[in-house]
Formats: structure tokens, sequence, C-alpha cells
């Protein structure tokens, strides 16, 4: 028996989403009312590197921290919040960057380090999320940003004013909870 799950990609009508998703074999696409705008997709429970693969949007952040999974303490995995980036933004971090995602991932360092600022002490709902205007969240990393709800979405913003917005929410997986956002985390 397949255990499911739901998140919402917000911002895109239900038509676009579900072909979005079509490859990844959803079998339920709907939309049930919530405190959030989306619409929700249905999928398969997992790790965060199978629920981010599964999500399609965010495989290229999926094959970083695969590539530093091994490295982490325990302390570090499981029953935790990661804010992924979609695959276009970490594309444009590797090309600001003058690198590809292989010459990443064998610099375990500075790999660890772009996970690390993505994951937050502990599971966080979206919804959660929404009612902390104005509060800090501390990464593994130990970067810190302040979220804005005031413009109706949720931004994480960093010291020098740069936010990146959450893009679709609660994706449960068997070591916490993800959520897209639409940049590449900077500490």
């Amino acid at each position: 028996m397949s255990v499911r799950g739901k998140f919402r990609l917000i911002g895109f009508p239900r038509k676009i989403a579900i072909l979005l998703f079509l490859s990844t074999g959803i079998v339920s696409c709907g939309n049930e009312s919530s405190d959030h705008a989306g619409t929700a997709i249905a999928f398969s429970k997992g790790s965060f590197s199978s629920t981010l693969v599964e999500a399609q949007i965010t495989s290229l952040f999926a094959q970083i921290y695969e590539s530093v999974l091994p490295t982490l303490s325990a302390a570090q995995v499981g029953e935790k919040t990661l804010f992924a980036p979609s695959n276009s933004d970490i594309e444009q971090y590797l090309t600001e960057k003058s690198m590809t995602i292989e010459e990443l991932i064998v610099k375990p360092k500075v790999a660890a380090k772009l996970v690390l600022v993505h994951l937050f002490e502990r599971t966080i709902s979206a919804t959660e999320l929404l009612n902390m205007n104005g509060e800090t969240l501390v990464m593994l990393s130990g970067s810190t940003y302040v979220i804005d709800t005031s413009s109706g979405s949720t931004q994480f913003v960093n010291g020098e004013g740069v936010a990146s917005t959450l893009i679709a929410i609660d994706l449960v997986s068997t070591d916490g909870v993800v959520h897209i956002i639409d940049g590449v985390l900077q500490p």
C-alpha cells in the first residue's frame, strides 16, 4: 500500500500543475479548501531526495542533497524542514558561480554548506510560517532569515534584503517536510 501526500503549487492553475506533474504518475489532484491558495498535487511519501525528484522542479537540488547526505550527522537529518530551490534557481546559481552541478558536487564542503543553509532544525508547516511574520529562522548552517508575510506570500529575507518566496508547500517526506522556494538562499 502506497502512502500518499499532498502539496500546493502556489500561483499555478490546476491544468498547468497537472501538466507539470503528469510524468510522476499522479492519480488524483484536488482543490481542497485551505488557508493557502493553490492546487493540491498528490505524490508518494518518501525521503527528501525521492520527494524532490518526484516533484520534478527540484531534481537538481536532490542531486546536491544526495551527494552530501553521507557527510551529515544524525542531528542534521530526519524531522527537519527543507526549503528546496527550483531547478531554474539552481541553474541560475550555478551560472553565477561559473560552475556545473558536477563541479559543485565534487566540492563536499561547498555542497554541504548549500544544503545546510536550506535546512531548518524541525518540521514547520506553511501555516505555521504564515503566522511567523517578522520572526527569524536560524538554519542548520547558522544563517538567519526573517519571515515576511506582509505581501500575502511567505518570503525569507536575508540580511541584505534579498527575498525568496514559497512556491509549493507542505510536501510531506519521511525526513520531514519540504517547501519549494523561488531562489537559492544565500548565507
